[in-house]
């Protein structure tokens, strides 16, 4: 790699772009799943959710990139694409569980047992259809998932524009400073989440805390991956 390509300011700029933008998706992105699951959704909703976003990204990626063309402002496009993505992605952790389902003593006490405890499944899962909590993730992730993928395609064009202006160095080049920053804080904020929680548990035993426990079962503090992401964002 050209020795000019680290002591230019312009190309140390672009490294630390790609660097910090895809170590912040790194935080967040491969754990998306296990969050929604650990809150009470189902598997047929996370997937349902998924799917959105990357359809609302195929129909906003050419959006965006004709109205960066077209007033010429790549960067600013890039730079309020990424802003809006992070607002609503971090947005996710303050969103409420599934509320669990309970029966009062008097509703159990009229109904037939046997029939009670045939039903309470699907009455769960057909009540987690119209929670607060599964309507909240899908717009959210359908229109952050969608804007965020298109402001890579706009980092990306920005940054070319930086390195043709400048007229030398290889745009791969500095694009693979995002998949080291991508490598490397996919595993770090992992470990991270799983260090915390286990600390966080072994400091508060009997207490209150953000970490909650069903049985031997200890749920996962995912606070720290979303403010690792914001951080870097």
């Amino acid at each position: 790699m050209p020795f000019c390509d680290f002591v230019d300011g312009d190309l140390l700029v672009v490294k630390a772009i790609f660097f910090f933008f895809f170590s912040g998706a790194a935080c967040i992105y491969p754990y998306v799943s296990v969050y929604m699951k650990q809150v009470g959704l189902l598997p047929s909703q996370i997937g349902l959710i998924k799917s959105a976003g990357n359809f609302m990204s195929i129909i906003i990626k050419p959006v965006l990139g004709s109205i960066a063309d077209k007033t010429g402002r790549s960067k600013l496009v890039a730079v309020l694409t990424v802003m809006t993505a992070s607002a609503l992605l971090f947005s996710m952790l303050f969103i409420p569980p599934v509320p669990s389902t309970t029966t009062s003593r008097a509703t159990r006490e009229q109904s037939h047992l046997a029939d009670q405890d045939k039903s309470d499944g699907n009455t769960k899962d057909t009540q987690s259809w119209f929670s607060l909590t599964f309507w909240l993730f899908f717009w959210i992730f359908f229109l952050s998932h969608g804007v965020y993928w298109s402001s890579v395609s706009q980092v990306e064009a920005a940054s070319y524009q930086t390195i043709k202006r400048k007229g030398r160095g290889q745009f791969g080049r500095q694009r693979l400073f995002g998949s080291v920053g991508f490598s490397i804080f996919a595993f770090v904020s992992g470990f991270a989440m799983d260090t915390f929680t286990d600390w966080t548990k072994a400091e508060n035993q009997g207490k209150r805390t953000s970490v909650e426990t069903t049985g031997n079962k200890t749920k996962t503090d995912y606070s720290v991956a979303f403010y690792m992401f914001l951080t870097f964002m």
